[in-house]
């Protein structure tokens, strides 16, 4: 059975998460402390929850993670992404195979 996405979630790729939360949490968004056990500088990935969608931050380093060549923006609104709640790694990569062979490119 072919896996249905479902659009749960914005990330948004930021150089300075402290920097970032501190905006945010300017603009309403609420970020629990739990994201925090080492401090927001420390943190790599976070998610501020509207609703059941997500706004999540991820730092370059988590990028890097998933695409070893990956490099910074340079300009604008480039370092944010949808995302696709699948249900579990290995489905991510499923609908991901399956949207391929419809010639839709994973971006």
């Amino acid at each position: 059975m072919t896996p249905t996405p479902k659009f749960n979630a914005i990330s948004v790729l930021v150089a300075d998460m402290t920097a970032s939360v501190e905006f945010y949490r300017r603009c309403g968004l609420v970020f629990s402390e739990e994201q925090f056990p080492d401090g927001v500088a420390k943190a790599m990935h976070v998610e501020a929850h509207i609703g059941e969608f997500r706004l999540m931050f991820d730092t370059h380093a988590v990028a890097k993670s998933f695409q070893p060549d990956w490099t910074p923006p340079s300009g604008p609104n480039e370092g944010i992404s949808l995302a696709f709640d699948c249900g579990s790694p290995p489905r991510s990569t499923e609908c991901s195979v399956y949207l391929s062979q419809l010639a839709h490119p994973s971006i």
